[in-house]
């Protein structure tokens, strides 16, 4: 899995409240037969991709990989 998070995201993110140095946790979700993608801000227990922009820390947690075509 390559986890990229845009400048437009992380600014967007920050514009909500989200601080500088904040780590932030990706994670999908199945609802209506849909995918979404959820966030929040919480320190990573078990991160297997991580990336930073503008001074966010993006991760996904080991629990989470199900969702990476290559864990298939």
């Amino acid at each position: 899995m390559k986890l990229v998070v845009t400048n437009r995201a992380s600014k967007w993110l920050q514009q909500t409240g989200i601080s500088s140095g904040s780590q932030v946790a990706l994670w999908a979700e199945r609802q209506a037969g849909q995918f979404t993608i959820n966030y929040r801000v919480q320190r990573p227990d078990q991160p297997v991709f991580t990336v930073s922009q503008d001074g966010l820390k993006f991760y996904v947690e080991f629990a989470e990989e199900w969702f990476s075509p290559a864990s298939r």
